[in-house]
């Protein structure tokens, strides 16, 4: 089953609906900006241009509640408009647009543009923008072949056969969009549109909370691992990288790896045991630093790609030049909830269980 979730971007997961209901990530969720934000910005591109780009700017920057009626406006047309009907699309412009631009050009609008014309795909007649039906779904193409395209190539990428297509959030409220996915993918499969396909997202999200374990594997979207300081050795670790911690060369910012892109992960699961040591004997905490990245094996925290996620501290007994060999802590972390939650051991043997501050 794909899950089609879109709005300002577009966001596409990969399920599989196991026996007890319950559900089994197949793909991490992948996407781009192809949702109606695209949309709406084509719409506002005709009119700025129509009344100037500065007198645009302007109206936008001073006349913020004015600016939010014509966005709602742009929105209602964007989920009613008819790609099949052969009358034109109306949008009423603000007033206060139609003022700004009669200040900047002395003369009122409509003088100098398009006058209303079935020809025209773009017109004008009073205070309201109108466009043909074709030019109003042309306004969809850009982001509409791009969702279409990158559906296709999850399904070349994914083995096992997909059935049902189910699209929720504000873009599929669009006919425009429904038609297109219908005729790209609806001979291959199920589409399944729900009643308030806008709020579905928000509902799933409430229903979620409540039962997290409903999706019992995920596909891992980002490599995970601890911010770690260890110490330099030439056939592994730049030069440039290297600090001097006393007398001992150490290198720190070491990316060092719990989970990798792609790995499956079972709800509730810890994954690998990992082993931190202080820096030195007189360190009065653990400073666990987790970091993500969009490679399989990242080297560095500071890499491109590489983003901090969370941090927490743990205390550690405390003996000025105490070693620190036997004061080890081992962390593992599992990423099946909708928060990365770890459990460390301490040199002790006692348990602590921690949600990261993000």
């Amino acid at each position: 089953m794909f899950a089609l979730i879109e709005g300002g971007t577009v966001d596409i997961a990969v399920h599989e609906v196991l026996e007890d209901n319950m559900l089994r990530e197949l793909h991490q969720a992948t996407g781009g900006s192809w949702g109606g934000n695209t949309v709406t910005e084509n719409f506002l591109e005709i009119i700025a241009q129509a009344v100037g780009e500065d007198v645009y700017r302007d109206f936008a920057d001073k006349n913020k509640h004015d600016y939010l009626e014509l966005m709602k406006e742009i929105e209602e047309k964007k989920r009613k408009g008819n790609p099949d009907s052969q009358e034109k699309i109306s949008i009423k412009l603000p007033s206060a647009l139609l003022r700004a631009y009669e200040t900047k050009n002395k003369q009122p609008f409509g003088k100098n543009s398009t006058r209303e014309d079935d020809k025209d795909p773009v017109s004008f007649i009073g205070d309201k923008l109108r466009i043909t039906s074709k030019k109003f779904v042309s306004l969809f193409a850009a982001p509409v072949q791009d969702i279409i395209a990158h559906i296709h190539d999850l399904l070349e990428s994914i083995r096992k056969p997909i059935t049902v297509l189910l699209m929720v959030g504000g873009f599929s409220d669009s006919p425009v969009l429904r038609k297109k996915v219908r005729q790209a993918f609806g001979e291959r499969m199920k589409v399944v549109i729900p009643t308030e396909a806008s709020l579905s997202v928000a509902k799933g999200a409430v229903l979620y909370a409540f039962e997290p374990g409903r999706i019992t594997e995920r596909v891992i979207r980002y490599t995970y691992g601890i911010d770690q300081t260890v110490s330099f050795k030439p056939s592994e670790h730049p030069v440039n990288r290297k600090s001097l911690v006393g007398k001992k060369a150490m290198v720190d910012g070491v990316f060092d790896i719990h989970v990798r892109v792609g790995d499956v992960v079972k709800y509730g699961e810890f994954q690998t045991e990992r082993v931190y040591y202080p820096v030195t004997p007189n360190d009065l905490d653990y400073s666990v630093m987790l970091y993500r990245s969009n490679k399989t094996e990242p080297k560095f925290t500071d890499e491109d790609g590489c983003h901090f996620v969370g941090y927490y501290f743990m205390s550690r007994p405390y003996q000025k030049g105490t070693s620190t060999k036997d004061e080890a802590i081992k962390v593992k972390l599992a990423f099946g909830h909708s928060d990365i939650q770890a459990k460390v051991t301490a040199h002790n043997g006692e348990e602590v269980m921690s949600e990261f501050k993000l």
